[in-house]
């Protein structure tokens, strides 16, 4: 952040909003088993239910730390074939 605003940020001075906030691994599997013939509007508020009831103290993670280290070295590539493919792009790292 302090490199996009060029500001000095304390960290954790900025609060993460309740909407982008990662639920907890109970959350999401009260999310699967909600009924799958209900209409998409009704899915959503059941899962708004669920999210402002989160207490958000363990976040849901689905990969464990191999899946994450070869993901992110795809990443890595993948980047990497995007500047070789267009010279002068800006990604993130270049912050």
């Amino acid at each position: 952040m302090e490199r996009v605003t060029g500001c000095k940020i304390l960290r954790n001075e900025i609060g993460i909003p309740s909407g982008t906030r990662t639920p907890s691994a109970q959350t999401v599997q009260k999310a699967l088993r909600i009924d799958q013939s209900l209409t998409k509007k009704d899915r959503k508020l059941e899962i708004a239910k669920l999210y402002a009831e989160d207490d958000f103290k363990d976040k849901y993670a689905p990969f464990n730390e191999n899946e994450i280290e070869f993901l992110t070295a795809l990443y890595r590539m993948d980047l990497a074939k995007i500047s070789l493919d267009h010279p002068g792009i800006m990604l993130d790292h270049d912050l």
